[in-house]
């Protein structure tokens, strides 16, 4: 009986040591959502996207903006050493989980000539255009620029909003971007968008 009480206490300490809190699936849903996005998987990292986006902007419309924005063909671009840099408090909501994640990673861009006819200053002209499109752009921290190779590389800090719908096991995202928030207020409450962090 003894040793039948002790291969139970065992196998319960294993197990709970494999349990996962919920800041641990927030971590590793993001890790796996932006790894997919660095792979330009976008069809799979829709998994982790907050359902109740899709019934303001469609998956595969979200998918197709994605596809056409990283393979252009005028542009190489690349995203890369994601890190996450801060994680608020988790809150409940409704039955609902939420977090606001803090994240870095560099973007890099490259402008590629689209034929035999497109010259030096063509391509030094869609970078100059790249280049003022990137000062407007909330997040970009730093901006390197180089002139020769008409490339670009930028650190770039964003916030995402987790979601979960069962206690914190499984997480879904959605950019906090302040200029979409018209859209977000009507699936994150307010006071998750309005949290300073």
């Amino acid at each position: 009986m003894k040793r039948i009480a002790l291969s139970f206490l065992i196998a319960c300490s294993v197990t709970l040591s494999y349990a996962q809190s919920p800041k641990d699936n927030l971590k590793k849903d993001f890790n796996n959502y932006i790894g997919l996005s660095i792979k330009k998987d976008f069809e799979k990292s829709m998994d982790y996207i907050v359902e109740d986006f899709f019934d303001i902007v469609p998956k595969d419309q979200m998918v197709a903006q994605f596809e056409r924005a990283f393979n252009d063909p005028g542009l190489e671009i690349k995203l890369e050493d994601p890190k996450i840099l801060k994680i608020s408090a988790l809150e409940k909501i409704d039955k609902k989980h939420y977090a606001i994640i803090k994240y870095s990673n560099i973007l890099k861009m490259k402008v590629l000539p689209q034929g035999k006819d497109e010259t030096e200053k063509d391509l030094k002209q869609k970078a100059e255009l790249i280049k003022a499109a990137f000062a407007k752009q909330p997040g970009i921290e730093s901006l390197k620029y180089d002139e020769k190779n008409h490339s670009f590389e930028a650190k770039v800090i964003e916030k995402v909003c987790g979601v979960s719908n069962d206690e914190g096991k499984q997480w879904k995202f959605v950019k906090l971007d302040k200029s979409a928030f018209f859209i977000l207020e009507k699936f994150i409450p307010k006071e998750i968008l309005e949290r300073k962090f």
